[in-house]
């Protein structure tokens, strides 16, 4: 069985539109693509990066880094926003491990744990947890616990 994931988001900065669009599939590479066009079509700039699974943090850290020095730089010196402090989860860019796997597979199926609080017991993003779920052959789009249900759950479990 292969499983292939794919993402798209969009967001749009002053007459600019980009798109970045991820696919990943079982050979473990993402590929990433980034458009940005005008509301007309026009493509003003394009390109891409395949890259490990394993890697994506760290070079999403080191563009980011790249990107904002480049932006103080033709900004005349005016220092680019700073983003908002977030430290990445725990296990963020790790592999999963085969009971890792099973675990999220159980609580998933029986349906009383939902993203935000999976994402926090197994130290990853909810978009992570969203892609593992896919990958596994679940479907993360199914309606989610109400928080009330999912404390009690957790409440019962310990």
């Amino acid at each position: 069985m292969r499983t292939s994931i794919q993402l798209r988001g969009e967001e749009q900065v002053g007459d600019r539109i980009y798109a970045v669009e991820v696919r990943a599939d079982a050979d473990e590479s993402v590929v990433v693509d980034l458009v940005g066009a005008l509301p007309d079509g026009t493509v003003v700039s394009e390109g891409g990066l395949v890259l490990p699974g394993t890697d994506l943090m760290t070079a999403g850290q080191l563009l980011e880094r790249t990107l904002r020095g480049l932006a103080v730089v033709q900004d005349a010196g005016k220092p680019a926003a700073k983003p908002k402090a977030r430290t990445p989860p725990a296990n963020a860019g790790r592999p999963w491990t085969p009971d890792q796997d099973a675990g999220l597979r159980r609580q998933w199926t029986e349906g009383a744990v939902g993203l935000p609080a999976l994402a926090e017991q197994y130290g990853r993003s909810k978009w992570a947890i969203r892609a593992r779920l896919i990958h596994l052959g679940c479907d993360p789009a199914r309606a989610e616990p109400d928080a009330a249900n999912e404390a009690e759950v957790a409440t019962k479990s310990n």
